[in-house]
Parts: C-alpha cells; structure tokens; sequence
C-alpha cells in the first residue's frame, strides 16, 4: 500500500487499535529505532517517505517495512497496512507481529529515548498488549532477533516493561478523548482497512540496515530533493 501517511496523536492511536479490523490477531510487538532519521535529520512527513521510498525502491520490498513510527514529538505516523507481515527481522516476520519504529538513533551517547516520545511508546506497547491480552514476553527487541543494538544500546526492555505496567495500572486521561467518525476512517484507510488480499498476502523477508553510510545517504538525500 503507498502513501499517503497519516499522522496521529497518542489518542487517536489508543482509538484506532480498539475499532481497528484487526485480522489475524497480534501475539507480538518488536521494537526498532530507525537509526536514520536520528532526531536532527528528522523532517516529519518527508522522514517517512524517505523511508518509504528506500524501504520499496532499494530494498524491493513491497511497502515501508513498519506498521507505525513514533515521532520525536510523540505523535505516530501509519505504515504499512497493520493486518499485513512487517519487514521487522529476518526469520521472526508473520501477520501475528505488530512492528514500530522509533524515530531516532538510541545507542549509548546518542539521541535520548525520553519525554512525548518515551511517553507515545509505552502507550503504544501497553495498548497492544491490552487489545490482544498480551503478557511482557510478547514484546521483542530488534537486538534480540539480530546482532544489531536496535533499538538502541541505552534502551533498556526492563525499563519500558516496568513503565507499560505503571500505565496499564493508570489509563491516561487523554486516551478517552473522542474522534469524529470521519477521522477515525481516515486513520483506518491509512492503516490498510481497505486493503485487498494480494498485498495483505505479500511477505517481505528482510529488516532495516544499521551503521550503513549508504542508507543514511540515501535518507538525507531525500529530504533535499
């Protein structure tokens, strides 16, 4: 499915997943950052276009490699349609895998992992994990799967485990904040509701490059154009 990208706040996220269409059920969540963009290359809606277009045009593969990205700011982009596998990690994809991007560079001395956008992951984990009546041992870190950091080296699972149980105990006040139902079907479109069969059924077998001057080129690149 091609662009275009819709951008979300958190509530509109928390919406969307409870009224969604979902098909097959998630049993897991993986975890990424995108190395590239880090947070000063990050250009909002021309990021994840870059992405997309690196992600179908380099790659091969038939969609951005993501289901959402969690933005610096907070806010979640839509990806690839969310019934449909991820590119997430090699030997680990199916449609029963729910996959996001961070939207920067975690390692150790890097971009910090904080404020709207440590907030927006958690709520997006803990969201997942209520839908699907998942337990902790459901979300995957892509450095778990791979020999890669992603996502991040000063990303810490227990951490973010231990921050999506004090949110599970508390629902935030603005994930009851109501959407119109044109929104709501606009998000719902963004995220795949309407698409057919043959590009739910197309599997991408692949993940995301780290360390690699050649993607970072290519994501720069696109954002000058």
């Amino acid at each position: 499915m091609a662009p275009p990208f819709k951008q979300m706040q958190p509530h509109e996220f928390v919406q969307a997943v409870g009224r969604f269409g979902w098909n097959p059920a998630k049993t897991l969540i993986h975890m990424h950052h995108t190395w590239r963009p880090n947070h000063s290359q990050y250009q909002g809606l021309g990021s994840i276009e870059g992405m997309y277009d690196y992600h179908v045009n380099t790659n091969g593969w038939s969609d951005i490699a993501q289901h959402i990205s969690i933005a610096p700011d907070g806010t979640v982009w839509t990806g690839r349609p969310w019934n449909k596998s991820p590119a997430s990690a090699v030997g680990f994809n199916s449609k029963q895998v729910f996959m996001f991007e961070t939207i920067g560079d975690f390692d150790v001395g890097k971009d910090p992992l904080s404020g709207a956008q440590l907030n927006t992951v958690v709520l997006v984990i803990a969201t997942l994990m209520q839908r699907f009546s998942l337990g902790n041992s459901s979300l995957r870190f892509h450095n778990e799967m791979s020999t890669k950091s992603c996502p991040g080296s000063s990303v810490k699972k227990q951490d973010i485990l231990d921050a999506v149980g004090e949110l599970q105990q508390d629902v935030p006040a603005d994930a009851s904040a109501s959407i119109s139902a044109q929104r709501q079907n606009e998000i719902h479109r963004s995220a795949g509701a309407d698409a057919p069969a043959s590009d739910l059924n197309q599997v991408d077998e692949g993940e995301l490059p780290e360390d690699d001057p050649l993607y970072e080129k290519a994501i720069t690149d696109w954002l000058r154009r």
